[in-house]
């Protein structure tokens, strides 16, 4: 597994470069809802049925989430992010004007109230130029250039009453065939603390693979914290040949400790 330095003061830099994903206050979900609807980048309002409490409708972020997205971020998150993000977000673009890919689940006020919509969960992320984060050595140089396209996953949560529901397995689902739908992509990719446990879980069992740690990637408190790169190959994109030394490093280290134990055992 690779290892390499990453900025980590998230407060105030890019988003889409150091947001946390499934932070330790998060209790993220164990898999097992399925979407019945196929989402894309222009996703329309509409209810679907599985094991949750109330019917939610899914949609795109939407300017008077404003509040609410904060809300979520701030129960959920133990990084703080600035206010231009909330407000880039609920426009579904970055500072720059680059597009977003976001989808929330939310009940609406019953009426006649004119509350916004109480979110109940959201993921965030953005397709981005391989070739610009190809210092990352996520895609092989083969696939590198026939998909020019990764998307990355910078936020996904759900409120406290709606976590082991399926709610954050149905929004990640979402965005995964988001993903695919578009064959440009090679991957899907993420950041996650490493002390995470449930996140990592979660992640690996939706199939995503662990390909690098980022040496003080998050700054939270004054206090850094490594975060583990993972990984989702789609649509044929495949590993870069560093990433497949490494595991293929630590399987050969794995088999010659293996060996010596049997050696050392048998007296052989």
């Amino acid at each position: 597994m690779a290892s390499f330095q990453a900025p980590n003061d998230v407060s105030n830099a890019d988003p889409l470069v150091c947001s946390e994903v499934n932070p330790p206050k998060t209790d993220v979900l164990p898999s097992g809802s399925s979407a019945s609807s196929q989402p894309s980048s222009q996703s329309s309002s509409g209810t679907e049925t599985h094991a949750l409490h109330e019917p939610l409708v899914f949609r795109q972020l939407e300017l008077c989430d404003r509040s609410e997205l904060q809300k979520i971020h701030e129960e959920c998150f133990p990084v703080r992010y600035n206010a231009k993000f909330f407000d880039n977000a609920v426009k579904n673009v970055l500072g720059d004007g680059r597009p977003l890919f976001s989808h929330v689940a939310c009940l609406p006020p019953p009426p006649p109230s004119t509350d916004p919509p109480k979110i109940t969960g959201c993921i965030i992320s953005q397709f981005q130029s391989s070739i610009k984060y190809a210092h990352l050595n996520l895609l092989s140089p083969s696939t590198l250039q026939s998909h020019p396209l990764i998307m990355y996953i910078m936020t996904l949560a759900t409120t406290e009453d709606y976590r082991r529901t399926g709610l954050a397995s149905l929004l990640l689902q979402k965005l995964i065939q988001n993903a695919t739908s578009n064959r440009n992509c090679g991957l899907v990719y993420l950041h996650v603390i490493t002390y995470n446990t449930s996140a990592i879980k979660f992640y690996e069992k939706n199939g995503f693979q662990r390909v690098a740690q980022c040496e003080g990637y998050y700054l939270i408190d004054g206090v850094s914290y490594d975060s583990y790169l993972y990984c989702l190959y789609i649509n044929g994109g495949e590993p870069s040949e560093s990433w497949l030394d490494s595991v293929e490093s630590l399987v050969d280290k794995f088999a010659d400790w293996l060996d010596w134990g049997v050696k050392k055992a048998f007296n052989v």
